[in-house]
């Protein structure tokens, strides 16, 4: 390893740690800042970087990718280094935006809407119906096969059904999962849950983890958020020990789902995390597809000759809305078949590598596009935590303006738009905030209609201005 490279990992890691534990004495378990920082630059970059080079990848990845990924490794860890940089600048500067807040505002009051029985029934009925057409016009699709991505991978006229899955189920689950914590009511709970578990069954059917696992994921990470803002975490060390189970049975199921879709048993699936062999929680953790972003991208840099696409992936994303027969050229600027070959990848269709949350930009605009992209990034999030620090003195004002579950669900409205705008920083990701925003729309329609009543318990109707 390069040492000047180490040096500045070291360096970066012991920051990001030393701020992490300044943020947990402080009682803040998590935060909108952390939870970005955790999911994609600690686990997946300061946690990789001393596995990614290792020779171990080349079960995963094969000789021809790993000599590919030695190569790149280098840009691609101080690309993602000066992204960060970028990202923490407007928390060091306590830049916000007001517009942000609005928009968080709107958002929450919208998808109080879309919380109701009705509309996520509705909404079910759309992603059972998606699937089925998937399933309808590729009968040979199934859970071991790739799902049904893999379908949509082999008949792209599939694509659309698929991306409203993937963005409708995690809605889905989230918002179900909400309502099934702070109902009052014994039937609606029950019927909560149950939608809950058939779209997460739903998406396990999609072929991936994510789409299966985020509504649960980002329901969790929002009562941590919210008690953190709260200052409710009395014992904060003690309380971040005590997640350590709960995130090791997480591991261990996203890992057994792994195994499983390479048609392992799930009862083997389990066992083989527990293991020393490829399905263990090790090489899954260290050398598998999971946290895997520093690798890919530096697989992709290793085979990239270095000109810049200027937006043309970017462009492709932003055009997803465009029918290929209209614009043609969009198939061969979408990121898979761009970046694709430069992996060493061939396969027909394939959707692409994924990079850290900075590789698109840099491979378009080079290290000032990723200034910006992250800068941005940055000033969205801040924006969102001071959003929801107010809505925390609104919950301990004397009397209080905002009740537990209102607060609870201003916060998890503000992680579904941090994920949102993750989809910004990737082409791949343009369809799904097309797709959110027309829900939403479809969810303010209904409610100016009256056809649906937004007024049920837990609502932040009277609460978010």
């Amino acid at each position: 390893m390069n040492i000047l490279l180490t040096a500045i990992w070291v360096v970066s890691l012991t920051i990001t740690v030393a701020w992490y534990f300044t943020q947990i004495h402080k009682g803040r378990l998590l935060t909108l800042q952390s939870f970005i920082v955790l999911q994609f630059f600690f686990l997946p970059i300061l946690i990789q970087y001393p596995f990614a080079t290792m020779p171990e990848n080349i079960t995963t990845i094969g000789e021809t990718g790993y000599q590919l990924t030695l190569r790149g490794f280098d840009t691609a860890f101080l690309v993602t280094i000066w992204g960060m940089a970028w990202f923490s600048l407007p928390f060091l500067l306590h830049a916000n935006s007001p517009t942000v807040q609005r928009i968080a505002a709107w958002t929450a009051d919208t998808l109080a809407t879309g919380a109701s029985t009705k509309i996520l029934l509705f909404l079910l009925a759309i992603g059972v119906g998606s699937s089925t057409i998937i399933f309808h016009e590729d009968p040979t699709a199934s859970f071991t096969s790739g799902g049904l991505r893999g379908a949509a991978i082999l008949h792209h006229y599939l694509n659309p059904p698929l991306m409203i899955l993937v963005t409708i189920i995690p809605m889905i689950a989230a918002l179900s999962l909400f309502r099934a914590i702070t109902s009052n009511t014994l039937t609606t709970r029950v019927i909560m849950v149950t939608v809950f578990f058939i779209a997460s069954g739903v998406g396990l059917l999609t072929g991936t983890r994510t789409t299966a696992l985020l509504g649960l994921f980002m329901v969790v990470s929002a009562i941590i958020i919210a008690k953190s803002h709260a200052r409710t975490i009395r014992r904060p060390w003690l309380a971040m020990v005590s997640l350590i189970i709960p995130a090791m049975v997480f591991l261990v199921f996203i890992f057994s789902i792994a195994s499983m879709r390479n048609g392992t048993s799930f009862i083997a699936s389990i066992l083989g995390v527990f293991g020393d062999g490829h399905n263990s929680l090790y090489f899954h953790m260290f050398y598998g597809n999971t946290f895997s972003d520093l690798r890919d991208f530096g697989r992709i840099i290793g085979g990239w000759n270095g000109h810049y696409l200027f937006g043309k992936t970017l462009l492709s994303g932003a055009l997803a809305f465009m029918p290929h027969i209209v614009f043609p050229e969009k198939m061969h600027w979408t990121w898979g078949a761009v970046t694709s070959p430069m992996a060493g990848i061939y396969t027909p269709n394939f959707p692409g590598l994924r990079p850290s949350i900075f590789g698109e930009w840099y491979m378009n605009f080079s290290l000032p596009g990723v200034a910006i992209e992250a800068f941005a990034l940055g000033v969205f999030t801040r924006s969102l935590d001071v959003y929801l620090k107010r809505a925390a003195v609104a919950l301990k004002a004397s009397p209080p303006y905002l009740s537990w579950s209102h607060y609870l669900f201003k916060t998890l409205t503000a992680i579904i738009l941090v994920e949102m705008s993750i989809n910004a920083c990737l082409s791949a990701g343009a369809v799904q905030i097309y797709l959110f925003i027309a829900l939403l729309i479809l969810f303010k329609v209904l409610q100016k209609k009256g056809s649906i009543n937004p007024c049920y318990k837990g609502t932040v109707q009277s609460c978010c201005e």
